[in-house]
This record gives C-alpha cells, sequence and structure tokens, in this order.
C-alpha cells in the first residue's frame, strides 16, 4: 500500500467515524436548530482531525478542502441513512371547526385522536374544512406519514390523508398534547 493511500484510508476512517459520533449524539440530544452549528464545527473537527494527512499533501489547503467535502459527503450520506425512514400510520380521529376567527382568516379545523384522548392536530384550510364539512362520518380515518430514526425514534409527522382527500391547500398546521399518555407514536423508552 502506497503512503498516499495509507493517509487516505486514515483521513477518510477518522472522517467517518467523527460523523457517526456526532449524528448519533445529535439524535440522542435532539437540540433542535442548534444541529447546525454543530455540524458545522464538526467540519473544523475534520479539518483539525486529517491535520497530519493534508499537512503531508501537496498543495495542504486542497486537501484540507478534500477533507471539509469528504465530511460533508459522509455526513450527508449518513444523515438520509440515520433518518430517511418513513412509515404510514391510519388513525380514527373526530373533528371540530373552530371558525375562521383567527390570524390566518381560514377555518381551523382540529382533528382529535379518538384512540389517544388528548391528542390532537389542527390545520388552517378551508379546502380541509370544505370536504369535512360534506362527509356524514365523524370520525374520519387520517393517515400519516411518519418519519422515524434508524433507533426506531420519531422525528417528526404529517397528515397525508383525511378520508378521501389526498391534498389540499393549507396555511399553517400544529400538533398538541394535554400531556396525557399514552402518545399516538409508539416510541421506544430509550428515545428522548
Amino acid at each position: 500500500m502506497t503512503d498516499i493511500a495509507r493517509r487516505l484510508g486514515i483521513a477518510l476512517f477518522a472522517i467517518t467515524a467523527l460523523v457517526l459520533g456526532l449524528l448519533v449524539a445529535l439524535l440522542y440530544l435532539d437540540i433542535g436548530y442548534f444541529q447546525v452549528y454543530v455540524l458545522l464545527l464538526g467540519a473544523a473537527l475534520a479539518v483539525l482531525l486529517t491535520r497530519p494527512q493534508w499537512r503531508a499533501a501537496r498543495p495542504p489547503i486542497a486537501a484540507a478542502a478534500a477533507a471539509v467535502a469528504a465530511y460533508a459527503g459522509i455526513t450527508a450520506v449518513v444523515w438520509t441513512t440515520l433518518l430517511g425512514q418513513t412509515s404510514h400510520q391510519v388513525f380514527a380521529m373526530r373533528w371540530e371547526s373552530r371558525g375562521t376567527a383567527n390570524t390566518h382568516g381560514a377555518t381551523e379545523v382540529v382533528l382529535h385522536f379518538v384512540a389517544f384522548p388528548g391528542h390532537r392536530v389542527g390545520e388552517y384550510s378551508d379546502d380541509l374544512y370544505a370536504y369535512l364539512a360534506g362527509q356524514p362520518d365523524n370520525p374520519v380515518p387520517v393517515t400519516f406519514e411518519i418519519t422515524n430514526d434508524l433507533f426506531k425514534c420519531v422525528r417528526g409527522f404529517q397528515v397525508t390523508q383525511v378520508g378521501e382527500l389526498r391534498s389540499w391547500r393549507s396555511l399553517w398546521g400544529y400538533s398538541g398534547s394535554d400531556g396525557r399518555e399514552p402518545s399516538p407514536w409508539d416510541n421506544p423508552w430509550w428515545c428522548p
């Protein structure tokens, strides 16, 4: 093995270990938008971690830039692998209209989970209200797309279908809970 290949292998191993360590910590800590700063700091750490390898290269600045590019590429691959798991789940939900007396000027529709009292999802949508007002059934089946990470912790969800309605214009949406357990989202005990 040539010296260049050995140095490259060491650098890639160090960057991969850094990325895995950072992302696992970020997924567990769930620090919100602060993750962006930690990931940017990770690029600087990748350069420092591979300093012996890029200082021996010619020109060293190009090798340092390659370390940052490798960090970005490995981060993108690992991030999509850890976070890109989606599934769909259907819940029976009762709906109510809270009218248009809000800052959005659209009908506020609140969907309450039948099997999980105290948990709800709301949308400001005249389209959704018009559809639901024309339906004879209440509760209505609501399909959610749920995004999980590698550890099966729920990272996000969105309503993708209400009854037979698959698309509607919505000005804003939210979810809420009065704190009652259990939650509609089956998170394992180790999730934050």
